[in-house]
């Protein structure tokens, strides 16, 4: 339950963020979310570390492996690329406009709604 808290907290600050039109912060935001999300069902499933927990690629290995492992289902691993790629594209210089924002918002409540 608490994992379910921090990410629903998580995903409140993504939304407020593109409410006020930071869609940047939105996307890093919503890819934080999804990053604590798929660390804590590896967590609840798995015994060990989650794949690429000292590595800079820690959610493109872990995505990666949900789906592999049937942590995630296809579609989820879908919804969770697209919100990476937009969080990944922010924190890098990126722009993020405000239609990519909300298709990360989108994605990442559908994520997180079939969880």
């Amino acid at each position: 339950m608490a994992l379910l808290s921090n990410v629903q907290h998580l995903l409140e600050q993504a939304t407020e963020a593109y409410l006020f039109g930071l869609f940047e912060a939105s996307a890093v935001v919503a890819r934080a979310a999804l990053e604590v999300a798929l660390v804590g069902r590896w967590d609840a499933k798995h015994k060990g570390p989650a794949p690429g927990a000292q590595t800079g690629e820690r959610l493109k290995l872990l995505v990666a492996a949900a789906a592999q492992r049937g942590v995630i289902t296809e579609p989820q691993r879908s919804l969770a690329v697209r919100v990476k790629q937009a969080g990944d594209n922010a924190a890098h210089g990126g722009q993020v406009d405000r239609s990519r924002a909300l298709s990360a918002l989108v994605a990442l409540r559908r994520f997180i709604g079939e969880f």
